[in-house]
C-alpha cells in the first residue's frame, strides 16, 4: 500500500502549477503520475474504500482513480477524495474525466472541488462529467456558485481561465465514451430508492475493470462485468450494519433524544437489505460474471472491527478466484 504522503501546496507550487515558473527556473515535483510520453499499464487506485458519509474514519468515503497513458479517470468523489488524489501522487493536472455513480453524498460531495483542485494543480484542458441527472445541472450550479472566487484567484495569481467542463447526462445503459484511450459502458443497477444508479466498465490497454457503484446483486452487473479482469464491488456485513442500527437506536431512547423515532430499527435495516451486497452475494457475483480478481470495497460498516479474514471468507464462500479486502490508497494490479 502507497504511503500516504501529507499535501503541501504554496505560491511557488502554485505559479509553477500553471506553467509561470519557467522564467523563474523552478523545478516540478517529480511525485505525478502520468507525465511520461511513452505508453505505460494502466494504474487502479482505491482512493476512498468506506461506505457512508463518515468522516474521520479509517476510511475516505468513496473514490477510485484508473491513471492509463497520462490521463487519469476518477470514479466517485465523496469527501477527502481531492486530498486522496494528492497522496496517491496522481498528478490532478492530468484529470481528464469524472464518472458519478449515483447522488448520495459520500459517492458525489467533493465532485465540484475536485475540479477547482484539477485547475488550482494546473489543469488548463477541457474535463468531462458523466452520471446520472441531474449532473448537468449540478455542474451548471456549481460553477456559478464559484464563479466570484475563480475570477478574484485569476485576478490575483494571473492564472489561467477556468477549464471547460462538459457534463453528460446518463438515464440509461451503454456506451457512455471512447477517447481513443480509455473506453466507458454503464449499466443501471439497483440501488433504491435511488434511481438511475450506474456501474461502469473501463477497458483500456487490453485490460478490463468494472465499478458496481452502490447495488444488490443484479443480472445487469453480470452482464456488464462478465470475464473482467477486475471487479471492484460494494460490500455488506448485515449483521454488523444491523447491530450498529440497533445499537443506535437504543442509545437515542436512553438519552431520551426527541428524535428517536428517526433511530427506529426496522426501515433501516430494510434499506440496508434493498441497496447493499452482503459480501456472500458479492463472492456468488463474481462467479457467476467469471471474473479474474474480485476488490472489496465500499464497507457497510467501514469500522465495526470486521477483519480482513472475515470479509475474504465470506466472498470466497462462492468465488474462487482472486480477492482483495480493499483499503485506501491501495494499488490494484491490471
Amino acid at each position: 500500500m502507497p504511503r500516504p504522503v501529507p499535501p503541501r501546496i504554496d505560491r511557488r507550487q502554485i505559479l509553477r502549477s500553471f506553467g509561470l515558473a519557467i522564467g523563474l527556473g523552478l523545478v516540478g515535483r517529480g511525485h505525478a503520475i502520468g507525465r511520461s510520453d511513452e505508453p505505460m499499464a494502466p494504474r487502479l487506485i482505491l482512493l476512498g474504500t468506506g461506505g457512508g458519509p463518515v468522516i474521520g474514519g479509517a476510511r475516505h468515503m468513496a473514490g477510485n482513480v484508473l491513471v492509463a497513458n497520462g490521463r487519469a479517470y476518477l470514479v466517485d468523489c465523496g469527501y477527502g477524495v481531492a486530498g486522496q488524489l494528492v497522496r496517491a501522487h496522481v498528478d490532478l493536472s492530468t484529470l481528464s474525466s469524472v464518472f458519478v455513480t449515483h447522488h448520495h453524498p459520500d459517492h458525489n460531495l467533493e465532485l465540484g472541488t475536485v475540479l477547482t483542485v484539477a485547475w488550482l494543480y494546473g489543469r488548463t484542458r477541457p474535463v468531462a462529467v458523466y452520471g446520472p441527472p441531474p449532473i448537468m445541472q449540478m455542474v451548471a450550479d456549481y460553477r456559478r456558485m464559484m464563479t466570484p472566487t475563480t475570477d478574484a484567484w485569476i485576478g490575483d495569481v494571473k492564472a489561467p481561465q477556468y477549464p471547460e467542463v462538459n457534463a453528460s447526462n446518463l438515464s440509461v445503459g451503454g456506451p457512455v465514451m471512447d477517447d481513443g484511450n480509455v473506453r466507458v459502458t454503464a449499466s443501471i443497477v439497483e440501488h433504491p430508492p435511488i434511481s438511475p444508479a450506474l456501474a461502469y466498465r473501463f477497458e483500456c490497454g487490453g485490460r478490463s475493470v468494472v465499478f458496481s457503484g452502490d447495488t444488490v446483486p443484479c443480472d445487469a452487473l453480470v452482464e456488464l462485468a462478465a470475464g473482467a479482469d477486475v471487479l471492484v464491488h460494494e460490500t455488506m456485513d448485515a449483521a454488523a450494519i444491523e447491530a450498529r442500527i440497533l445499537a443506535d437506536y437504543k442509545r437515542a431512547v436512553r438519552a431520551g433524544s426527541p428524535d428517536a423515532d428517526l433511530y427506529r430499527p426496522e426501515p433501516w435495516i430494510e434499506h440496508m437489505r434493498r441497496s447493499h451486497s452482503p459480501a456472500v452475494e458479492v463472492g456468488r457475483l463474481a462467479a457467476r460474471a467469471g471474473v479474474r480478481t474480485l476488490v472489496l470495497s465500499h464497507f457497510v460498516p467501514g469500522d465495526a472491527g470486521v477483519t480482513d479474514s472475515a470479509w475474504r471468507a465470506a466472498a470466497g464462500r462462492h468465488f474462487h478466484g482472486h480477492i482483495v479486502v480493499g483499503h485506501d490508497l491501495m494499488e490494484i494490479p491490471l
